[in-house]
C-alpha cells in the first residue's frame, strides 16, 4: 500500500502545481506590466501608444515589446521614438530581457548600473546616440552581455573593465572618455570581434595585450590621443579586417612592422599621426586590401611598386607626407578598382603616368602640390566617372588645351587648377562644345598670374557654387552676369587688376539672398576635402563660409546700397580698392557677417551705428580711409583693436582714446579759428608776464639775503 499511496500523492501534487501555473504566470506578467508602466512614468515624453493601451493586461502587444511563449518580455526596442527623460533602473526587473534598444533618442542622466551588474539575461544593449552622462558602470563577472553599444553620448571617466567571455562587440565611440584602453580587455573578453573606442580623449599606448583578441576583425580607435609606437602583437591578429587608428599621436617607423601578416586586412587607416620611415614593399602581400590611408604623416621614399599587387585597392590616400619619385614607376593598370587617389602635398616628379587613365572607376584624383609637369593628356577623357580633379600647385602648361580636353569629362563637379599655367592667357572664346563643364560646382584658377578678362563662357556653368580667380592679372570690369548664378555663394576675385564699379547685379545672387543658404546646398561629402587660403579643410560645400572677396583691385565708385540683400554673407572683403562715398547704413542688415574689411579705400562719412547689430562680427577693419566722427560702441565694437581704425585721423571715441566734442567729432584743439588763436596769444602773454614777475621777485630775495650775509 505504501508505494501506491506515494504514487497517488505525487500525482495529486503534480495536478496542484499544474493548476497553479496560470495564476503564477498571471502574477509574473502583471509584475512585468507594472515594471513597463514604471519605466513609462520615468520618461518626460511618454510613449503615446503605451498610454493608449495601458489598460490592456497584455503588455506583449505594446509597441516595441517582444515576448516569449510564456508571455515574458524578452525584447524592448524603441529606437528613434523621440524619448526624453532618464532610463529607470526598474528595467532590471525584467529578468528575461535579453535585448534592449533605446538608441537615437534624447535620454539623459546616468546609465543605471543595475542593467549591467544585476541582469543575467541581457545579451544586447544599445543606448547609442542619446545624451547620457556620467561614468560607465562596471559589469559583474561573466555576465551574458554580447553586444554593448554606448556610442554617441557624453560618458566620461575611463573605459570600464568588461568582464565577459561572451562579449563580441563593444562600442564606446563618440563620448568624452579618458585614460588608456584597458589592457585586460582582451584577456577578460578574448572573443571580441569588434572594438570601437574612436572619437574620445583616450591616451596612452595600445597595450601588447591586444594580441589576446585573437578573433578581432574590427578595431577602431581613431581621433583620440593615443601615443607611442604600435605593439608588434597588433600585427599578429590575422583575423583583423579593418584597422582605424587615424588622428592620434602614434609614432615609429612604418617599415619595421610586419604588415604582411595581416592577410585579411581590407582597411588600413593610420592617417594623421607621427609615423616615419617608408612604405614597406611587403604591403603588396595584402591582396585583400581595399583602403590604404596613410595621409598626414612623415613618411618618405617612394610608393613601392608592389602596391600594384593590391589589385582590389579602391582608395589610396598618402597626402601630406614627404614621398618622392616618378609616378611612372607604378603600374596603375593593375589597380583597375581604384576610385580615389590622393597624392596631395608630396614631392612627386615627372609627368602624369598614362597608366592612371586606365583606372576607369576613378571618381576623385588629386595630384596637387607636387613637382609634376607637362601637358594634360587627352587620355584623361577615359575617366568617365571622374567628378573631382585637383592638379593645383604643379608646373602644368597649356591652359587652353587643358580646358578643351577636360570639357569632355561630363561628370566633373570640382576642378582645381590653381598655381599652374603661369603667365598664360585665359581663353576669351571657348574651343570646346557648349555642353562642356555643365556640372561644375567648384572652379579654381588661383595664383597663376593669368591675364585676360573674366571670360563670358563661365556664365554657362549654371551649377557653379564656388568660383576662385584670385591672385592673377585679370583686367576689365567685374561682369554683371556674375549675379545670374543661382547657386553661387563663394566668390573670390581678389588680387587682380579689375576696375570699374561694383555691379549692382552681384547683389542679387539668389543663394546669398536666402535666409538659409546651407539648407539649399548638397550636404553630401565631397569625394576629397578642399582647402582654402587659411588651410582650413572642408569635406562639404555646405561647410564653406559664404564669401565675397573683391579686395586688392582697382575698383571705384561707391558701395551699392543693394549690398544689404546679401544677408547670408559671412565674409565681405572690399579692401585695397579706390572705393569712395560713405559706408551704407544698410550694411547693418548683413546680420550673418563674421568678417567685414573695407580698409584702404577712400571712404568718407561716419561708421554707421547700425553695424553694432552685427552680433557675429569678429573681424572688422576700416583702416586708412577718410572716415570721421564717433566710433560706435556696444556690441562687437567693444572687442576690436585700435588697428581697425588706423589711418582715419578724424575718427574719435572712447574705444580709440580720442575724445569727441559736442558735435561728435574729434576734439584736437585745432588752431584754425581766430578765436582759438586769440586765446592762445592771451595765454602765452599771461604766462610770460607771470613768469617774469616770479623771476624778478626770486632774484630780489636772493640779493637781500646775500647782503645780510655780508654784514
Amino acid at each position: 500500500m505504501a508505494p501506491a499511496t506515494n504514487a497517488t500523492l505525487q500525482t495529486l501534487l503534480l495536478i496542484l502545481v499544474f493548476l497553479s501555473l496560470p495564476s503564477l504566470h498571471k502574477a509574473s506578467t502583471n509584475q512585468e506590466r507594472e515594471t513597463l508602466l514604471s519605466f513609462l512614468s520615468s520618461l518626460s515624453t511618454p510613449i503615446q501608444s503605451w498610454k493608449n493601451t495601458n489598460n490592456s493586461n497584455n503588455s506583449c502587444s505594446w509597441e516595441g515589446i517582444t515576448c516569449d511563449i510564456s508571455n515574458s518580455v524578452t525584447q524592448l526596442s524603441l529606437p528613434s521614438k523621440g524619448l526624453t527623460g532618464q532610463i529607470s533602473s526598474v528595467l532590471s526587473n525584467l529578468t528575461n530581457l535579453s535585448y534592449l534598444n533605446l538608441s537615437h533618442n534624447s535620454l539623459f542622466g546616468p546609465l543605471p548600473h543595475e542593467l549591467l551588474s544585476l541582469s543575467t539575461s541581457l545579451t544586447i544593449l544599445d543606448i547609442s546616440f542619446n545624451s547620457l552622462s556620467g561614468s560607465i558602470p562596471r559589469t559583474r563577472k561573466n555576465p551574458q552581455i554580447q553586444v554593448l553599444n554606448l556610442s554617441g553620448n557624453f560618458f566620461n571617466g575611463s573605459i570600464p573593465v568588461i568582464s565577459s567571455t561572451s562579449l563580441v562587440s563593444l562600442n564606446v565611440s563618440n563620448n568624452s572618455l579618458t585614460g588608456p584602453i584597458p589592457a585586460s580587455l582582451c584577456t577578460l573578453s578574448p572573443f571580441v570581434t569588434s572594438l570601437d573606442t574612436s572619437y574620445n580623449k583616450i591616451d596612452g599606448k595600445i597595450s601588447e595585450e591586444i594580441g589576446n583578441c585573437t578573433v578581432l576583425k574590427i578595431f577602431r580607435a581613431g581621433y583620440n590621443k593615443l601615443a607611442g609606437s604600435l605593439p608588434y602583437e597588433l600585427f599578429k591578429l590575422t583575423s583583423l579586417e579593418h584597422l582605424y587608428l587615424s588622428s592620434n599621436r602614434i609614432e615609429g617607423s612604418l617599415n619595421r612592422y610586419s604588415i604582411s601578416q595581416l592577410i585579411n586586412l581590407v582597411t588600413l587607416d593610420l592617417s594623421t599621426n607621427n609615423l616615419t620611415g617608408f612604405i614597406p614593399g611587403s604591403i603588396g602581400q595584402l591582396t585583400k586590401l581595399q583602403y590604404l590611408l596613410l595621409s598626414t604623416n612623415n613618411l618618405y621614399g617612394i610608393i613601392p611598386t608592389e602596391i600594384a599587387n593590391c589589385t582590389d585597392l579602391k582608395q589610396l590616400h598618402v597626402r601630406a607626407n614627404n614621398l618622392t619619385g616618378d609616378l611612372q614607376s607604378i603600374n596603375f593598370t593593375r589597380l583597375s578598382s581604384l576610385t580615389r587617389l590622393d597624392l596631395y602635398s608630396n614631392h612627386f616628379t615627372g609627368e602624369i603616368p598614362s597608366s592612371i587613365y586606365t583606372c576607369t572607376d576613378l571618381n576623385a584624383l588629386r595630384l596637387s602640390r607636387n613637382n609634376l609637369y607637362g601637358e594634360i593628356s587627352s587620355e584623361i577623357q577615359n575617366l568617365k566617372n571622374l567628378s573631382f580633379l585637383s592638379l593645383s600647385s604643379n608646373n602644368f602648361t597649356n591652359l587652353t588645351g587643358t580646358l578643351k580636353i577636360l570639357s569632355s569629362c561630363k561628370n566633373l563637379t570640382a576642378l582645381l587648377l590653381s598655381k599652374n599655367f603661369l603667365n598664360e592667357t585665359v581663353p576669351a572664346v571657348p574651343n570646346w562644345e557648349e555642353t562642356g563643364f555643365r556640372n561644375i560646382q567648384v572652379l579654381s584658377f588661383e595664383n597663376s598670374n593669368l591675364s585676360g578678362e573674366i571670360p563670358l563662357w563661365l556664365s554657362k556653368m549654371s551649377k557653379l557654387k564656388v568660383l576662385v580667380l584670385s591672385k592673377n592679372r585679370l583686367t576689365g570690369q567685374v561682369p554683371a552676369w556674375l549675379g545670374s548664378f543661382p547657386c553661387l555663394f563663394y566668390l573670390d576675385l581678389s588680387s587682380n587688376y579689375l576696375s570699374g564699379n561694383i555691379p549692382q547685379q552681384i547683389t542679387i545672387l539668389p543663394l546669398l539672398n536666402s535666409d538659409h543658404p546651407i539648407m539649399q546646398l548638397d550636404s553630401r561629402h565631397l569625394e576629397l576635402p578642399i582647402y582654402t587660403k587659411s588651410t582650413s579643410q572642408y569635406k562639404q560645400l555646405a561647410a564653406l563660409p559664404p564669401l565675397m572677396n573683391l579686395s586688392n583691385n582697382y575698383l571705384n565708385g561707391t558701395i551699392p546700397i543693394q549690398i544689404a540683400r546679401l544677408r547670408s554673407l559671412y565674409i565681405l572683403d572690399l579692401s585695397r580698392n579706390n572705393i569712395t562715398g560713405s559706408m551704407p547704413d544698410s550694411l547693418g542688415n548683413l546680420t550673418n557677417l563674421e568678417t567685414l574689411d573695407l580698409s584702404r579705400n577712400n571712404l568718407r562719412g561716419m561708421i554707421p551705428v547700425s553695424l553694432t547689430g552685427l552680433h557675429f562680427l569678429s573681424s572688422f577693419s576700416v583702416a586708412f580711409n577718410n572716415l570721421q566722427g564717433a566710433v560706435p560702441t556696444e556690441g562687437q565694437f567693444d572687442t576690436f583693436s585700435n588697428s581697425s581704425y588706423d589711418g582715419n585721423p578724424n575718427l574719435c571715441g572712447a574705444l580709440i582714446m580720442k575724445p569727441c566734442n559736442n558735435n561728435g567729432s574729434f576734439n584736437d584743439l585745432s588752431l584754425s579759428s581766430s578765436d582759438g588763436l586769440y586765446k592762445l596769444v592771451v595765454a602765452l602773454t599771461f604766462g610770460i608776464f607771470f613768469g617774469a614777475v616770479v623771476i624778478v621777485i626770486t632774484f630780489g630775495i636772493f640779493f637781500v639775503v646775500l647782503s645780510k650775509g655780508k654784514i
